[in-house]
């Protein structure tokens, strides 16, 4: 009887091991069968839209000697002037003055845009849109606001108005609220209910419920979405003032047209100063709110 017992305890451990290790198997070969798709489709996607690795090859050694051009041609002798040279128009702000009004320009959208889906988002979500059809209404119109690049807008904005920061400044806002009102929603849809459901118990309001009990929640992530916004919108606006949006942008396309290429590193290192200034400065604030949620 016991080596009965035996056997048959054996024999369901040898059943356990073998429903492991056809279980392995199993997904060992879903995850093959999904990293060949995945291949697939990335071969596929390559051959239509033509991104060819011979190509890529070809043009390699000229992107090298695009990014040694915009290097400025330094010598010990003359190492001060040079710099100088390299940095032109730093004594009469002539970059400086530009990169302040990319700067600004982004400020400026991402203020406003932040404005506007916050209160966007609130009719957007689901569980706060005071109307069905009306929620489902502005999630279109955000749709279509987000799948529109900023460039055309910009574009349009240029040949309505004129060149300058105006165009730069509608074109990101109409871009930004269609995706911050998206996030803000989607915040506002994975609230916590039962604070709100609090206020409506104790006799709260709409505006009430709303004020403390879904604010508190959301908030936070509303500045930490907007702080990060404004980082995405330094870069946005640079880009849209190649096309006359105003900014740095136009002295990009200037210097780009006329081959002067150390005077682009000189760009790209007044962007990049700006943006890696707005990204340390964001994320001290992003950091300061998440400390001040935790402590509540």
């Amino acid at each position: 009887m016991a080596s009965l017992g035996a056997s048959g305890a054996m024999t369901a451990t040898q059943r356990a091991e073998a429903f492991i290790a056809s279980a392995r198997r199993a997904r060992r070969w879903r995850a093959l069968l999904a990293g060949s798709v995945l291949l697939a489709c990335i071969l596929v996607s390559a051959a239509v839209s033509e991104v060819r690795l011979d190509a890529f090859l070809t043009g390699y050694p000229r992107f090298t000697t695009y990014l040694y051009s915009i290097l400025p041609k330094l010598h010990l002798a003359t190492l001060g002037s040079d710099i100088a040279e390299w940095f032109w128009g730093i004594g009469t702000g002539k970059w400086l003055g530009a990169t302040l009004d990319t700067l600004l320009i982004a400020f400026l959208a991402s203020l406003i845009a932040s404005c506007g889906a916050f209160l966007v988002g609130f009719v957007a979500a689901r569980n706060t849109t005071p109307q069905r059809w009306l929620g489902t209404l502005v999630r279109r119109a955000l749709e279509f606001a987000r799948t529109v690049p900023d460039l055309v807008f910009a574009l349009m904005f240029v040949a309505a108005f004129g060149s300058g920061p105006l165009a730069g400044v509608l074109a990101i806002v109409i871009a930004e609220i269609g995706i911050l009102a998206k996030l803000f929603s989607e915040a506002i849809e994975a609230a916590d209910p039962r604070p709100v459901e609090g206020v409506r118990a104790a006799g709260g309001s709409a505006l009430q419920r709303m004020r403390f009990g879904l604010f508190p929640q959301v908030l936070p992530n509303f500045l930490s979405l907007a702080l990060y916004q404004f980082e995405s919108n330094t870069r946005s606006a640079t880009i849209l003032g190649m096309v006359g949006a105003g900014g740095i942008g136009l002295l990009f396309a200037e210097m780009t047209r006329t081959y002067e290429w150390p005077r682009v590193g000189t760009l790209l290192i007044a962007v990049w100063l700006a943006v890696a200034t707005i990204d340390w400065a964001a994320g001290k604030l992003r950091r300061a709110l998440v400390a001040g949620r935790h402590s509540e």
